[in-house]
C-alpha cells in the first residue's frame, strides 16, 4: 500500500474509534445527569454526587464494561487491518 493510503487507514480507524467510544460515554453522562436531577437540591454538592453515583452504580459498571469491550474490538480491528495490509 502507498503511504497516502496508510495515512488514510489510520485516520479512518481513529475517527471510528473516537465515535464508537462516545456511545458508552454518552450512556454514562445520561445516566448520571438523570440521577442528578432526582437528588435533593438542598444537599451539599458532595452528598449529591455521592447519591448520584450510588444510584447509578450498576449503570456505570455497564457503561465501563461497554467502553472496554469497544476498545478491545477496535484494537482487534486495527490489528486485523494491519495484518491484512502487510499481506
Amino acid at each position: 500500500m502507498s503511504h497516502a493510503s496508510n495515512l488514510m487507514l489510520i485516520l479512518v480507524e481513529f475517527i471510528c474509534g473516537v465515535w464508537i467510544c462516545l456511545i458508552p460515554i454518552g450512556f454514562f453522562i445520561y445516566f448520571n445527569l438523570t440521577a442528578w436531577r432526582t437528588t435533593d437540591s438542598t444537599l451539599p454538592i458532595i452528598e449529591r454526587l455521592n447519591q448520584t453515583f450510588h444510584a447509578t452504580f450498576w449503570e456505570n459498571i455497564v457503561a465501563l464494561a461497554l467502553l472496554i469491550a469497544v476498545r478491545n474490538f477496535m484494537y482487534s480491528a486495527v490489528k486485523y487491518s494491519r495484518q491484512t495490509e502487510s499481506d
